[in-house]
């Protein structure tokens, strides 16, 4: 096993970006504002130019509300630049019942319907994605999961 030394990108009480090799994780625990948003856009743009065969990975939990229409303009738009660099979308809703549904109805929009071809899949936990997320870039499922581990204890879960 690799030393995990992932980049964090941006952080604050609810939310964190950080990056490791081909893996680019958004954690966020709650509702984004238009600002995380712009700085996710801004990051993730950057870091899919970069390289190519990235997973992004987006994790959040039902105390999350759907980012503006603005904000899911800004992200369709930083997909659709970088689709093929983009190797796979991970969506973690750890969430159950109706506000599960909800969120997974936004990310299918934002994700599934707008760009087709993406190759995307939703979770209910981070956890349950590892294997799927290391396959897809080559990446060794400890060190996915090192990062996950280390997302969870920026912002303090």
């Amino acid at each position: 096993m690799s030393e995990i030394k992932p980049e964090l990108k941006d952080s604050d009480a609810k939310h964190c970006q950080v990056t490791w090799e081909k893996l680019y994780v958004c954690y966020a625990i709650g509702e984004a504002s238009t600002a995380n948003i712009e700085k996710l856009c801004r990051n993730l743009d950057m870091f899919a130019r970069q390289q190519r065969g990235i997973a992004f990975v987006l994790a959040t939990r039902d105390t999350t509300r759907p980012p503006s229409e603005e904000s899911r303009r800004l992200v369709r738009q930083v997909f659709t630049r970088n689709r093929d660099n983009i190797a796979c979308v991970a969506i973690c809703v750890e969430a159950v019942g109706f506000s599960s549904a909800i969120i997974r109805a936004v990310t299918s929009a934002l994700f599934v319907l707008s760009q087709p071809g993406l190759k995307v899949r939703f979770f209910s936990s981070m956890n349950e994605s590892v294997p799927w997320v290391a396959e897809s870039v080559g990446m060794a499922t400890q060190d996915v999961r090192s990062v996950y581990y280390y997302c969870r204890e920026i912002v303090g879960q």
